[in-house]
């Protein structure tokens, strides 16, 4: 689901293949977009309303305009289900993560690819930008965390210091960029300081070697909650910075 900025309208997404726009006054169905192939995995407004993105099963992210049932742009290049879509803050690109363990930033004006990150050995699960644009977060099934410089294309890695790989569920940056939460099966959730992260990320080069780019989530963690008996299945910060969890 995704609710516009002006909270008046909702996006669902299908495995029947449509996207459908939902009126939040009038609770009803306004539109249905049709245009992939398969399953639609994540939709996104941009911070216009009237734009959205979408990933999907068929291996492609599309544009959309509210205002037409047809996609407008079609981001064409992974090898296999595009499971997260998300705008960057300027709106002039949309980054994509996949099943094939890419990320790939798009240009909205002509559909052209101009940056890949290759992220570990796992799905992706989440994307975020940060607020100014300059980093983003991406976050994969298996629990490791990428932050992406997108001038200098280099990458920092964030694992478990265990070892041992973990089921994300969810990712949320809170408003101000200081903390960044991830969820995860089996009842936890972390509380990471995300201007330590951005701080240590800024020293990462693509020369460097993964070892040398390679931090463990530990000595970013500000707290953890564990509750066994449910799986934290999506959080979010509001605007205030209160941090939502669904379970």
């Amino acid at each position: 689901l995704a609710v516009s900025p002006d909270e008046t309208f909702v996006l669902s997404s299908s495995l029947d293949s449509t996207i459908r726009l939902w009126s939040i006054h009038f609770q009803r169905t306004l539109a249905v977009y049709k245009g992939h192939s398969g399953p639609v995995w994540d939709v996104k407004f941009a911070l216009l309303g009237c734009y959205f993105a979408s990933g999907a099963g068929d291996r492609t992210a599309k544009l959309w305009s509210t205002n037409s049932v047809y996609p407008i742009r079609q981001f064409v290049g992974h090898l296999a289900d595009v499971e997260t879509v998300e705008f960057h803050p300027n709106m002039h690109y949309v980054a994509t993560g996949s099943s094939d363990k890419t990320v790939r930033l798009w240009q909205v004006i002509n559909g052209d690819c101009v940056r890949i990150f290759f992220s570990g050995e796992s799905p992706l699960k989440s994307l975020r930008f940060l607020h100014g644009g300059k980093y983003l977060v991406a976050a994969s099934v298996n629990g490791i965390i990428f932050v992406h410089d997108l001038a200098k294309g280099g990458t920092h890695e964030i694992v478990d210091r265990s070892g041992t790989s973990k089921n994300l569920t969810s990712m949320a940056i809170s408003s101000d960029d200081v903390l960044l939460g991830i969820g995860f099966l089996g009842g936890e959730i972390e509380l990471l300081n995300l201007k330590k992260i951005v701080s240590t990320s800024m020293k990462s080069f693509p020369q460097m070697t993964q070892e040398e780019n390679r931090t463990h989530s530990s000595q970013y963690l500000c707290t953890k909650y564990t509750s066994p008996s449910r799986d934290f299945l999506s959080l979010n910060f509001t605007y205030s910075n209160l941090f939502i969890t669904v379970a």
